[in-house]
C-alpha cells in the first residue's frame, strides 16, 4: 500500500495495529534494544515519568486519528509520508526483535527508509556505503518503482523489461539489493 498506492491512510492503520501488538507481546517496561523494542520502551526510556502519557500520545497521534475517526469526523487532518514511514519502520524492528525473519517486502521498506534518511546514519553504520549508494540510485525514482525493481532484483536477476525503472545498468541494483544484509 504504502509503496505501490502510496495510500497513507491504510499503511498507518495497519502499521499502528500491529506496532500495538507487537509493542504488547515484548516486556511492558523494556530498554529499547536490549529487551523491547516498540514505541513504549522509546518512551519509556527517554521520556520523563510526567511527560510519558502525551509522548505516547505523540507517537500514535496519527494512528489513532484514523482508529477513532469517528470521533473527530469533521476535522480536517494532514497525514505526512514521514509520519507513517516512520511508524512502519518502528513495527518493522520490533518484529525482527521479536525473532521473525522479514519478508522481501519489508525488507524493500528498511532499505528504502534508511536511503531516504541517511541524516540518520552514524558515520560508522553498518552497510552505510551500501545505503548511500542506493539513495544515489533511487533520488529519482518514485516509491513505486523503487518497489517494484527490488521485489525483481530480489529473485537475483533483473530482466530486460525493467531497464526503463532502473535505467541501462543494472548491476549496481542486483548488487545492492540481492546482497544479504542486517536490512
Amino acid at each position: 500500500m504504502f509503496f505501490l498506492w502510496d495510500d497513507l491512510v491504510s499503511a498507518v492503520t495497519l502499521a499502528g495495529a500491529a506496532e500495538r501488538v507487537l509493542s504488547d507481546l515484548q516486556t511492558q517496561d523494556g530498554i529499547v534494544g536490549v529487551d523491547a523494542y516498540s514505541i513504549r520502551s522509546i518512551v519509556n526510556l527517554y521520556i520523563k515519568d510526567h511527560s510519558r502519557k502525551e509522548a505516547a500520545e505523540r507517537f500514535r497521534k496519527d494512528y489513532d486519528f484514523f482508529r477513532h475517526a469517528d470521533r473527530n469526523a469533521a476535522e480536517s487532518y494532514e497525514l505526512k509520508e514521514s509520519s507513517v514511514a516512520w511508524l512502519i519502520f518502528v513495527s518493522l524492528l520490533a518484529f525482527e526483535f521479536l525473532g521473525q525473519k522479514k519478508t522481501m517486502e519489508m525488507r524493500a521498506f528498511s532499505w528504502w527508509f534508511m536511503a531516504t534518511n541517511p541524516h540518520w546514519l552514524k558515520a560508522d553504520a553498518p552497510d552505510r556505503a551500501l545505503i548511500m549508494k542506493l539513495k544515489e540510485q533511487i533520488s529519482e525514482r518514485s516509491k513505486r518503482e523503487y518497489f517494484l525493481g527490488f521485489i525483481v532484483a530480489s529473485t537475483g536477476r533483473i530482466p530486460r523489461d525493467l531497464e526503463f525503472v532502473l535505467g541501462e545498468n543494472t548491476a549496481p541494483y542486483s548488487e545492492i539489493i540481492v546482497q544479504q544484509t542486517r536490512f
